[in-house]
């Protein structure tokens, strides 16, 4: 792994200490372990549990969030991560999978088929890699690879390729077991991200869409704002925001923002004055009900168009990092600890600060990014290709946060190549998989007659 900043390798200390302390505590790692035992969890009671606060607080973020999680089972899948670590809870870890190098990894959390995406990273340079790492915690490596070989399922489901599903999920397996492999005979680095020129016709052609996107245009038509009579861009008086009034607390935040930003990154305080700031009422599946500002800032000069918008974005601790041994500690820094070790150059803008006691992790609205979509999937070979990039990216993602990279590695790689494993993989993303199917279905139920599922579940 590359030399990493002093603040970079202060996050990294964290994460190794961590991994000692649950290595020791072999009683809780035993406990996690074992298979609850009990009856499949009640789907639609899980998707209530975890939303009511989101129900509660902002009806209307839950009915968008529930019409998008309605929209198919992939939809659904993506938007009920609580629900899915339910199911491995229930399903169980077999101890002989998870031992003492690899019981606490730094996890992506929920990684699916559209959290991977191309970026241009604080040094310029447009990479293909790991993103969103909101639902980041340190645990057991395969809840990683647990989650996309079930996402695999159920894409290849909805596709019509159903026929194809293991043979996809086995290579996804295979791809991460290969580059675990080549990191430790040092054929591939740990900071190994898709760059320009990868043989990879879906990699490449995002990121040549990257490559295309112009700021101000982002500015105008994404970010919805203007630039004003007097001359300085604003955000516009849009429905999906609401205007803060009072930046005082929000100056305060960036402040203690600035104070977490990695000393080579950080620009002069010019740039980060604030010209406008919204609370943005608009977000993905996964991020409904969260606070979410976005700051307009000067940016590198006085032009208008190379101002810049930061996102601060709530963040609160995965209900089911606990169970997996991790420990608790300000919900940014959490997740920035993914960002820094997971991805291998860094998105733009990252620190973290509070507003009003909530959490928030801070990074550039970057208009220069785009995700995956599932709906680029047109042929198995697409499928193929990009379960092969998810193998390689987690892989590497997992290892940058290893204490002893190789030996963890050949460990790793030893236990996801053998047959048991390989069987009990299959075994859960086909069970998982119908968990989810039949919970979708009773999901789209109820909401028919309780669109925000206020009423108790029936059982």
């Amino acid at each position: 792994m590359p030399t990493l900043p002093p603040i970079r390798r202060s996050l990294q200390t964290v994460a190794l200490a961590v991994l000692v302390l649950a290595a020791g505590c072999s009683s809780a790692q035993k406990e996690i372990r074992t298979a609850s035992g009990g009856a499949l969890p009640d789907a639609v009671a899980v998707v209530k549990e975890s939303v009511a606060a989101i129900v509660e607080r902002d009806p209307d973020a839950a009915a968008a969030k529930f019409t998008k999680m309605s929209s198919g089972l992939f939809a659904f899948y993506r938007g009920t991560s609580d629900l899915f670590y339910k199911y491995n809870e229930y399903y169980g870890i077999d101890e002989s999978f998870v031992v003492r190098k690899d019981a606490q990894l730094q996890l992506h959390g929920d990684f699916h088929l559209e959290n991977f995406g191309a970026y241009r990273s604080e040094t310029g340079n447009v990479v293909f890699d790991l993103v969103d790492f909101d639902d980041t915690f340190r645990g057991p490596y395969l809840l990683d690879l647990r989650r996309m070989a079930v996402s695999l399922m159920i894409v290849c489901e909805e596709k019509g390729m159903a026929p194809e599903a293991e043979q996809v999920v086995m290579l996804f397996l295979r791809s991460y077991e290969q580059m675990m492999r080549s990191i430790a005979a040092g054929d591939r680095r740990a900071d190994f991200c898709y760059r320009n020129g990868a043989d990879v016709p879906a990699v490449d052609t995002i990121i040549s869409a990257v490559k295309r996107i112009d700021r101000h245009e982002f500015l105008e038509k994404v970010c919805r704002t203007h630039i004003s009579a007097g001359g300085s861009r604003r955000f516009n008086d849009d429905k999906g925001y609401a205007q803060v009034a009072d930046l005082t607390s929000l100056k305060s935040a960036m402040d203690r923002y600035l104070d977490t930003v990695l000393p080579e990154y950080r620009k002069d305080d010019d740039y980060y004055a604030i010209k406008d700031a919204v609370i943005s009422r608009r977000g993905g599946i996964g991020s409904a009900g969260k606070l979410r500002y976005l700051v307009l800032i000067e940016g590198m000069t006085a032009d208008q168009y190379d101002d810049v918008v930061l996102e601060f974005k709530e963040q609160s601790p995965p209900g089911w990092a606990a169970y997996y041994g991790d420990a608790p500690m300000h919900n940014g820094r959490r997740v920035l600890m993914g960002f820094y070790l997971m991805q291998s150059e860094a998105y733009p803008g990252m620190g973290y600060t509070n507003v009003d006691g909530r959490d928030l992790f801070v990074s550039e609205f970057l208009p220069f990014y785009r995700e995956y979509d599932a709906d680029d999937i047109k042929t198995p070979e697409d499928l193929r290709q990009i379960a092969a990039v998810a193998g390689t990216l987690l892989a590497k993602g997992h290892i940058r946060g290893a204490e002893d990279q190789a030996p963890t590695a050949i460990v790793i790689a030893d236990t996801v190549a053998g047959s048991p494993f390989k069987k009990d993989m299959m075994a859960f993303a086909r069970g998982c998989a119908r968990f989810m199917r039949a919970g979708y279905a009773a999901f789209r139920e109820r909401l028919k007659d309780h669109p925000l599922l206020v009423v108790l579940v029936t059982r």
